[in-house]
């Protein structure tokens, strides 16, 4: 009975602790001593003879038994003990980053701030303040997505309100009021790293739209949307502008079309950029799997 107890409880323990294996292999090995014992007890009762000399082996026998079941009770408050470090470790784990997070959010700001300080200032020229306002929108998507990762926790970035959220603020940088934006986003799980190549993508490629493409266009417009198709995430920028039909909008926006392929150089990404029917911005990159 003492052995069918101890198998019963490694077999409760491979709940308790999480490991499978290693318990089944033991609950397995002590059923088969169970069984062993049991057959041995059948025989002795059906020849009806208990040999004197059996008595010693049996009792130490027993005593394994109760020495194994209580080593395997003693097994639970231990699990339990690792349960809470493991949890605390977390706690700490998550406390640092979220730190981190906030102080690199913070960094960011106050270099924010400087580059709006001097883009405001007086005898800056207009060419230098388009490079700063440029660069103070590259500064904003890493600071807005330090500002998520800081209120959400690092897991907790959601694709769709992170893209809508930059979009809206490049928007705000140079639209009059004349461009109709449209974003159409899933909310599907991305990487961090990725979320923040996407971040940088989205920023030049509405940056060169707004510049560049809507001289001549009478109802202009952009598209920011998504989709997952073949174990990749598509994220495409579209606009109905001139495309790269006029030599100056290719000459001037090479950096943020060569920053674009760039980020499509890392391993597991593409890029499409087509300039032939207003311009398309697409790039790829494999999708989080499916739980």
């Amino acid at each position: 009975m003492l052995q069918l107890a101890s198998t019963a409880y490694a077999l409760v323990l491979i709940k308790k602790s999480g490991f499978f294996k290693p318990w089944l292999l033991i609950a397995s090995a002590i059923a088969l001593m169970t069984v062993r014992r049991i057959v041995s007890l059948i025989k002795m009762l059906q020849s009806g003879v208990f040999p004197p000399e059996a008595l010693e082996p049996e009792l130490i026998a027993l005593l394994i038994s109760v020495l194994m079941l209580a080593g395997l009770l003693l097994f639970s408050p231990a699990f339990e003990i690792i349960k809470r470090q493991r949890r605390q470790e977390a706690t700490e784990k998550d406390y640092l980053l979220r730190e981190s997070h906030h102080r690199v959010k913070n960094d960011l700001q106050i270099l924010k701030s400087l580059i709006n300080l001097q883009m405001n200032s007086h005898g800056v020229a207009a060419e230098s303040a388009k490079l700063l306002k440029e660069i103070d929108l590259r500064i904003g998507s890493f600071l807005l997505l330090h500002e998520y990762m800081y209120r959400d926790g690092v897991d907790g970035v959601s694709f769709r309100e992170y893209i809508s959220r930059l979009a809206a603020s490049i928007a705000a940088a140079f639209d009059d009021g004349k461009v109709a934006l449209k974003v159409a986003l899933s909310d599907t799980e991305v990487e961090r790293k990725n979320l923040l190549y996407c971040g940088i993508i989205l920023n030049e490629a509405l940056t060169n739209a707004y510049k560049y493409a809507f001289g001549e266009t009478e109802t202009p417009s952009i598209i920011v949307s998504d989709r997952v198709e073949d174990g990749r995430h598509y994220l495409s920028i579209r606009d109905n502008g001139c495309g790269f039909e006029a030599a100056e909008h290719e000459k001037e926006s090479s950096y943020g079309l060569s920053l674009i392929q760039g980020i499509a150089g890392n391993a597991g990404w593409e890029a499409r950029i087509d300039g032939s029917d207003g311009t398309t911005v697409e790039v790829s990159f494999p999708a989080v799997a499916s739980m």
